[in-house]
C-alpha cells in the first residue's frame, strides 16, 4: 500500500530560524561545549529532533550558527564594502572597529559577536572550516 507524499510544512522557515537565534542566545552565554540540545530546543519551542532535521547533527547547527554570525557581522559584502572605498587603511580600519562597536550594542546581534568572539578566544574547528567556507572565498 502506497502512502500519499507528505508535503512541506510552511513554518519550516520559522522553526530554523528560531532554532539559529535560540542557539545564538545560548552559544554566546555559555559556549559551544557548555549548551545542551535541551537547552536549545526548549528555547527555541521546538522538539529535540527538529534540530537534526534543520542541521544534521549538533555540529552541523553551531556551524551554522557561526556562518550566520560571521555573515552578519564581518560578511563578504561588508568587507567588500571596506576594501572597495578610497579611505585610507587607518580610516578603514576605524570603519571596522566601528562596525564591532555598532553590532556589539544591538540587542540580536550582540549575541552574534559575542559567538564569534568565544570561538577566536577558543577555536574548535569549525573556525577552520568557517574560515575556508565563508571567509576565504
Amino acid at each position: 500500500m502506497n502512502k500519499p507524499a507528505r508535503g512541506l510544512r510552511s513554518d519550516g522557515e520559522a522553526t530554523k530560524t528560531r532554532i539559529l537565534e535560540a542557539a545564538g542566545e545560548l552559544f554566546a552565554t555559555t559556549g559551544y561545549a557548555e549548551t545542551p540540545n535541551k537547552a536549545i530546543a526548549a528555547l527555541a519551542q521546538v522538539d529535540l529532533a527538529s534540530l537534526n532535521y534543520h542541521f544534521g547533527n549538533r555540529s552541523g547547527l553551531y556551524q551554522a550558527v557561526l556562518t550566520e554570525s560571521y555573515g552578519q557581522v564581518l560578511g563578504l559584502a561588508n568587507l567588500k564594502q571596506l576594501t572597495g572605498s578610497e579611505l585610507a587603511p587607518a580610516s578603514n580600519l576605524r570603519a571596522l572597529i566601528e562596525q564591532l562597536v555598532w553590532h556589539a550594542n544591538q540587542e540580536p546581534q550582540a549575541c552574534q559577536l559575542r559567538v564569534l568572539a568565544r570561538e577566536m578566544r577558543a577555536p574548535t574547528s569549525h573556525l577552520q572550516t568557517l574560515f575556508q567556507n565563508d571567509a576565504q572565498p
